[in-house]
């Protein structure tokens, strides 16, 4: 499931680039750039969910030592790469879990943010002569 979110990202992202080329290449264009024409409130809504996102990752990545929570041999553990960093109990797995889980909402809601308004907000040029 994660791997489709991802794929559609980068579809979405895709002719946003191509649209606003050649601006899109400005290495701030995915900060602000891209709101240009847009309500105020969007470049600063971005780079909040943006930092609110690497806030989760931060605090997972604190929590969990870079491991991820799984269940091996019907044990719980903290895996790290196929190594097995710690043994969880079954709270310990569960919450840590949850913290994955709400990472990756956090994350995906960031990402998706700016095709998001970029698509609502479009501005339709009228055709050059």
């Amino acid at each position: 499931m994660g791997v489709l979110l991802i794929l559609a990202m980068i579809v979405l992202f895709i002719p946003l680039y191509v649209l606003e080329y050649p601006a899109s290449r400005s290495p701030t264009f995915f900060l602000k750039g891209f709101a240009r024409g847009m309500p105020s409130w969007v470049a600063p809504c971005s780079t909040v969910l943006f930092l609110i996102g690497i806030a989760h990752l931060i605090w997972f990545a604190l929590h969990s030592g870079w491991g991820v929570p799984a269940v091996l041999n019907g044990q719980y553990v903290l895996d790290s790469g196929g190594q097995t960093l710690k043994v969880l109990t079954e709270t310990e797995y569960r919450t840590l879990k949850a913290e994955e889980v709400r990472t990756f909402a956090a994350m995906t809601a960031s990402f998706y943010f700016v095709p998001m308004m970029y698509w609502w907000f479009r501005r339709i040029e009228p055709p050059r002569n």
